[in-house]
């Protein structure tokens, strides 16, 4: 996919592109966020993973030196290997290296790239060392006043719900929760987009885990196993 290029027709959608502090995100999953509903997914051809900060942005810092930046760079390249396996439609980074994107180059690549399918990747943080655990956050219906229709809204729902089935086999890092969250847009109005915050980086045992290679590589196939879910690829998994 040409990022540099305007695309003629670029779907439209939403998505957050700032992480949000885990303490703020309390909820936790219900039956219905564990069991999605068996709607038929949407079509999708091109699934932006969107790895937070970069660069001189380092993000949140942990114990030992983990950095936000270099961890969620590491899930996003792995997510991307592990969906291309699976699935035949095209997968793309907002960065792939260890750079800084302003929100509007990082804006311009989401949209120019037509994506129709937005995960930003983030890892989350709290005012207590105590709090841990990944959380999920998705458009919620307050954003009816950017445009969104319930059946799109319902889209970005059902797909933090089947990224929550798969990221609570990895125990390393436990679930939190999902929560919808009203946050600024990074594509076009029907997109369904989510947005995940892996583990707690102020937390000592999620700095920890998200430290090991093999973690990382865990969460990875759990989120690839939920986007192949999500588009089509039924029985995917991690």
């Amino acid at each position: 996919v040409d990022l540099l290029r305007e695309a003629d027709d670029v779907p439209e959608g939403a998505v957050p592109n700032s992480p949000i502090d885990a303490a703020s995100a309390e909820a936790t999953i219900g039956t219905d966020a564990l069991e999605p509903a068996a709607a038929p997914a949407s079509p999708v051809q091109v699934i932006v993973i969107d790895p937070g900060h970069g660069g001189f942005e380092t993000g949140i810092e942990g114990d030992e030196s983990a950095l936000e930046k270099t961890i969620v760079l590491d899930i996003a390249k792995r997510t991307k290997a592990a969906l291309e396996a699976k699935i035949s439609q095209s997968v793309v980074l907002t960065r792939d290296e260890d750079i800084a994107l302003n929100e509007a180059q990082r804006t311009a690549l989401v949209q120019n790239s037509a994506a129709n399918l937005l995960i930003a990747i983030h890892t989350g943080s709290s005012l207590s060392p105590k709090v841990r655990g990944t959380t999920l956050i998705y458009e919620s219906a307050s954003l009816h006043v950017h445009g969104r229709r319930t059946g799109e809204l319902e889209e970005a729902r059902r797909l933090a719900g089947l990224l929550a089935e798969s990221l609570k086999e990895v125990s390393a890092v436990p679930l939190r929760g999902i929560d919808g969250a009203e946050t600024r847009s990074m594509a076009h109005p029907g997109t369904p987009s989510v947005m995940i915050e892996i583990g707690c980086l102020t937390n000592s045992e999620d700095a920890a885990a998200l430290r090991d290679e093999s973690t990382r590589a865990a969460i990875a196939a759990a989120i690839a196993a939920g986007i192949a879910r999500f588009v089509g690829a039924e029985g995917a998994a991690p």
